[in-house]
């Protein structure tokens, strides 16, 4: 019993970090962290740009460019 519970947890922790790339990120923080980096991007590139026009370039709702924009000042 305790040998496979020891193998389950091993396994477990192995999977745990295949779902993982280099930086040990997850896909789905992956590909926010890129939209993030996109949206810093558009940005810089013009400071007036609405919330709406990078959701609509992003193909993201405007939500949660607003949430997005958060995360970068913090």
């Amino acid at each position: 019993m305790r040998r496979q519970r020891e193998y389950d947890e091993k396994r477990k922790e192995e999977r745990k970090k295949a779902r993982r790339n280099e930086q040990g990120l997850t896909k789905r923080e992956q590909k926010k962290k890129e939209k993030i980096n996109i949206i810093k991007k558009l940005i810089e590139e013009n400071p007036k740009i609405k919330q709406r026009e990078i959701a609509e370039k992003l193909g993201i709702s405007q939500q949660m460019v607003s949430k997005y924009k958060k995360e970068l000042e913090d």
